[in-house]
Order: C-alpha cells, then sequence, then structure tokens
C-alpha cells in the first residue's frame, strides 16, 4: 500500500529541480511532504487545516492569535513557510 507522500512523490517526479509550485488541498498536509518537495526543488502552495500542521505548541499558539488575511512566517531547520490565516482553522501554507 502506498502513502500519500509516496503518490506525491511518484506523481512530481518529471517535475523535480524545475523550478515548478504544486498547489495542494488540505487532504496532502504533512510535515514530510513539506520536507520531500523541498528536497526536490518544488514550492508548494496549499490549504491547511490547523490541527494537520505538525508544528510546535508555541507556533498554534501564535497561529492562533491571528486574525483573517493576517500571515506569519515559520522558519526551521527544515522549512521556511508563509502561512496566512483565511477563514478559523483554515490556512493557506506557501513553502518557495
Amino acid at each position: 500500500m502506498y502513502s500519500i507522500q509516496d503518490i506525491v512523490s511518484e506523481l512530481i517526479t518529471p517535475f523535480e529541480g524545475k523550478g515548478h509550485t504544486l498547489d495542494m488541498d488540505h487532504f496532502y498536509t504533512s510535515r514530510k511532504i513539506f520536507k520531500t518537495l523541498q528536497i526536490m526543488g518544488v514550492g508548494d502552495v496549499r490549504t491547511c487545516m490547523f490541527n494537520r500542521l505538525q508544528l510546535s505548541d508555541d507556533l498554534k499558539d501564535n497561529i492562533a492569535l491571528l486574525n483573517k488575511r493576517e500571515f506569519i512566517y515559520y522558519e526551521s531547520n527544515e522549512l521556511l513557510l508563509t502561512i496566512l490565516k483565511k477563514i478559523p482553522k483554515l490556512f493557506i501554507c506557501c513553502q518557495l
């Protein structure tokens, strides 16, 4: 059985390292997929459900304080994200 990460990786392989950005629905949100796409040189923009971001409690608290249309940057040794609040519990995340 294949994971969502395996399927996304397989589908995006022809575009690896060519500067493309992938637009995905919140169903595919995971830290593993963010990291995989980063390694492959593919940016992504996606809607994210608040409870599926798999981020630290501190960052979740900061995100919870955002008003609609406000954004926050998140950077770790693995990821650089821009998170824009659309509506409560739904965000747009960008990794470029």
